[in-house]
């Protein structure tokens, strides 16, 4: 499983259709068909039923569970590469509230 696969998946519970996910993240269709079948057996279930039929996208409960968390795990490595960017940068932001600024850093600046 990668990271990119729960984004495709996170965009797939949005469009509820393939092309569309893949149009949205500029790839091919069965990439993303990959990446759901890649979710679905790592975990061991079906996270989406696709009625070729009426052309719809149905979403299991095991599916809705994966997507509860699945936004959790992209959150979370949203702001892991935010903080590990700012690790990085060297430049420190130093901030001070309204009143210590006003009060303090203007007896200490002068």
């Amino acid at each position: 499983m990668y990271i990119r696969d729960l984004e495709y998946y996170q965009q797939l519970i949005l469009q509820k259709n393939f092309s569309k996910v893949a149009a949205f993240f500029n790839v091919s269709q069965p990439t993303i068909s990959a990446a759901i079948k890649r979710l679905e057996e790592e975990l061991a279930t079906q996270l989406v039923v696709r009625d070729h039929s009426h052309n719809d996208l149905y979403i299991t409960l095991a599916g809705e569970q994966l997507n509860k968390h699945a936004n959790q795990i992209l959150n979370e490595w949203a702001v892991t590469k935010d903080e590990i960017s700012r690790l990085n940068n060297d430049q420190i932001t130093l901030g001070l509230p309204p009143i210590i600024r006003n009060y303090y850093f203007t007896k200490i600046a002068s």
